[in-house]
C-alpha cells in the first residue's frame, strides 16, 4: 500500500490549483490522490515510486486528508 512521508505544500486556497510534491513509497503509476475525498488532478508518480506531483482540488475550507491510492 502507498504511505506517505511528506507534502511539500500544506496550506493552499480554497479554489484548489496549487501544485503539491508528495514523497513516500509504493506509489505505481496510474495513482490518485485524493484531498478531503475530492480527487486531485495531473497526478504524475517519479522517482521510482517515491515521488508524486498533482494539483489540488477545491475544497471547503479547513484540514483535509490526503490520500493516495494505487
Amino acid at each position: 500500500a502507498p504511505t506517505i512521508t511528506a507534502l511539500d505544500v500544506i496550506t493552499g486556497p480554497q479554489s484548489g490549483g496549487t501544485v503539491v510534491t508528495i514523497t513516500g513509497t509504493g506509489f505505481a503509476s496510474g495513482a490518485g490522490v485524493t484531498f478531503g475525498g475530492t480527487p486531485a488532478g495531473a497526478v504524475t508518480v517519479s522517482g521510482g515510486g517515491t515521488t508524486l506531483t498533482c494539483v489540488t482540488p477545491s475544497h471547503a475550507l479547513g484540514l483535509v486528508d490526503v490520500t493516495v491510492t494505487n
